[in-house]
């Protein structure tokens, strides 16, 4: 069996054994790298605490960003990711 080296702390979902890497946050290039935008939002998305919201908050669209968070990485909206992080805290969001 081979295992793949990930640089960088990635998201990842384990059932049981197995492991597997959402593929949003690796933007092409080897070894697979985590997005750096992905990296520093594990925090404020509570990542450690509860993996699953994370990813899923990651995968599921956003009226206000008009789109999934996954598929503004990488393109000049990632601004907006971050600023839609920081409101998840504010009450009027």
């Amino acid at each position: 069996m081979t295992e793949t080296w990930i640089a960088g702390p990635a998201l990842v979902v384990r059932w049981g054994e197995r492991f597997a890497y959402p593929r949003f946050q690796f933007p092409t290039g080897e070894p697979p790298e985590s997005h750096e935008t992905v990296q520093r939002l594990r925090t404020p998305l509570d990542y450690d605490r509860d993996p699953a919201g994370a990813i899923g908050w990651w995968l599921t669209a956003s009226s206000w960003l008009g789109a999934r968070p996954a598929d503004l990485l990488g393109t000049a909206r990632e601004a907006e990711i971050e600023y839609a992080v920081e409101q998840l805290a504010n009450d009027s969001w």
